[in-house]
């Protein structure tokens, strides 16, 4: 199901947007096929809900009048999600060790 993302020249970063498809859709392959139709209309949607979860829900980032608060704040969001992503990775990596 994967290969059907990657095939139109303007399908960007084909094994991140796959890697991101398989964490938004634990396996479940109605997701997955819902998610491959989301990224082929635009892939930076499926990465922001694989990668940064947290901040894609706090509407309050899109400001581009963060005060110095909000911007240290934003860091630590960040930071969040990216810690979540790399432990799922290595979750997924210690997984696929074992098999």
């Amino acid at each position: 199901m994967l290969a059907r993302y990657g095939v139109a020249a303007y399908e960007r970063e084909v094994a991140r947007v796959r890697l991101a498809i398989l964490k938004r859709s634990e396996g479940a392959m109605d997701r997955i096929d819902r998610l491959l139709e989301a990224a082929k209309r635009d892939y930076r949607d499926v990465l922001m809900w694989a990668e940064y979860p947290e901040e894609g829900r706090a509407l309050w980032t899109l400001s581009s009048h963060l005060s110095p608060e909000q911007r240290d704040e934003l860091e630590h969001v960040r930071g969040r999600d990216r810690a979540q992503y790399l432990a799922w990775l290595a979750k997924t990596r210690d997984q696929r060790s074992e098999e």
